[in-house]
């Protein structure tokens, strides 16, 4: 065995934060890669838009606009412009969803935003899995394994 093969052996990988926040952020990472899957699994198979001619009802419509005010409020709190840029993108296709149930548009307005909408969906979730791998990149480290004392009991 060569003498850095030897060495990948003797480290351990470490991570630079508590348990919590990296198992949310590894959920969320498959939640994003999910997401971003199903977008383009839509655009591949023509489903675009097939979703906004459901009428809402009143409780959905409040749930959307309330996910509509965090996610710019999320795009205030980040500094990055990417994040902010991706946040602005989903709340933004959250209350274009809104008005097109208020505003009775046609079928083919209906496309366009519809295919805007996965298109900014499919920035969006890119984004926000870039970041999340560059942040547990900034977490994880090799650390040498600790010394086992022999012949102590």
């Amino acid at each position: 065995m060569s003498e850095s093969e030897q060495n990948q052996c003797n480290r351990d990988i470490t991570i630079d934060s508590d348990w919590i926040i990296t198992t949310l952020m590894a959920v969320l990472l498959v939640a994003c890669a999910l997401l971003l899957v199903r977008e383009i699994r839509d655009v591949l198979l023509g489903q675009i838009g097939t979703q906004r001619t459901i009428a809402y009802d009143f409780f959905r419509k409040i749930f959307t606009f309330i996910v509509a005010i965090y996610c710019y409020m999320a795009a205030y709190r980040f500094r990055g412009i990417h994040l902010k840029i991706a946040f602005v993108l989903i709340g933004t296709d959250l209350v274009a969803d809104i008005m097109l149930t208020y505003f009775h548009a046609g079928t083919s307005l209906q496309h366009f935003v519809g295919v805007a909408g996965s298109i900014s969906r499919q920035i969006a979730f890119a984004v926000f899995i870039v970041a999340i791998l560059r942040w547990f990149k900034s977490v994880l480290r090799w650390a040498p394994k600790p010394e086992a004392k022999q012949g102590t009991p």
